[in-house]
């Protein structure tokens, strides 16, 4: 795979999926890799985890959104593993060209605000905590999405994962704590929710939530880092929350946005 500093750049400017963590030239390459050897024994354990999770959703119909609604209200063992593995299920289905996997994700996606609507709700929503999961889905599958589909996600994916989150970050002095784990889970979410949608036909400019996501994902960076870059929480929770932090580092590296490795050197 390739991360150096503005690799995708060109697939940005062109609008050209996927883009966030590869491109259509790696995603070729991995169909190679997968044919034999560590990628094939690696492959193969993919497709047993993701089976029960599509089968899940295809058994489903109107009740979708309720399946994948916030956790105070789901109902059977799928829906949280839907949402915290539907990119999982998303590379299967692209690798192995399999229209049913892929059918599932963009069924899952187009449940997606139907299923933010159903309360109740505390602090986190799913747009709020995705942390790139459901965003890389949508990067994954977006050349076999209709243009409706696409165009309801980018909706939502505006107004409730963008805007919204850059509102509640403002409004909640998002840069006195920026080390804590609830805002910086909004704020990741909220940058990978620009990064996996920005220059779509239909999505609006995105430059002014950009320019702030930016601030206040760099702000922490070095807040949830000591000097020595090692995480402010301590083993476990700190480093889970640094591992999600790596997928913004990563995806704005190749968009040629930040370059964490030059710009943060704790990080």
């Amino acid at each position: 795979m390739n991360y150096t500093f503005g690799c995708a750049k060109h697939l940005y400017q062109a609008a050209i999926h996927p883009r966030l963590y590869c491109g259509p030239e790696e995603i070729a390459r991995l169909q190679r890799q997968i044919r034999s050897g560590q990628g094939q024994l690696l492959m193969q354990a993919l497709r047993r985890k993701v089976r029960p999770l599509v089968q899940a959703v295809m058994d489903r119909d109107a009740d979708l959104p309720r399946m994948l609604a916030h956790h105070t209200v789901r109902q059977g063992p799928y829906g949280g593993l839907i949402l915290d593995y539907i990119n999982d299920m998303a590379l299967v289905g692209v690798l192995d060209e399999d229209t049913r996997t892929i059918g599932a994700v963009i069924r899952a996606l187009r449940a997606l605000p139907a299923a933010e609507q159903i309360g109740p709700h505390d602090t986190y929503s799913i747009g709020w905590a995705s942390v790139g999961i459901m965003q890389h889905a949508y990067d994954l599958v977006y050349s076999r999405m209709t243009e409706a589909d696409r165009q309801a996600f980018q909706a939502w994916v505006v107004e409730l994962c963008i805007l919204a989150a850059v509102k509640r970050l403002g409004a909640g002095h998002f840069l006195r704590s920026a080390g804590a784990n609830t805002p910086m889970v909004g704020a990741i979410s909220a940058m990978l929710s620009v990064l996996a949608i920005e220059g779509d036909s239909g999505v609006p400019n995105l430059t002014a939530a950009k320019r702030d996501l930016l601030r206040y994902f760099e702000a922490a960076l070095y807040c949830s880092m000591g000097p020595e870059g090692y995480p402010a929480e301590d083993i476990a929770y700190g480093t889970g929350m640094v591992s999600y932090q790596a997928r913004v580092v990563e995806a704005l590296r190749r968009a040629g946005d930040y370059d964490a490795y030059t710009q943060c050197p704790r990080y």
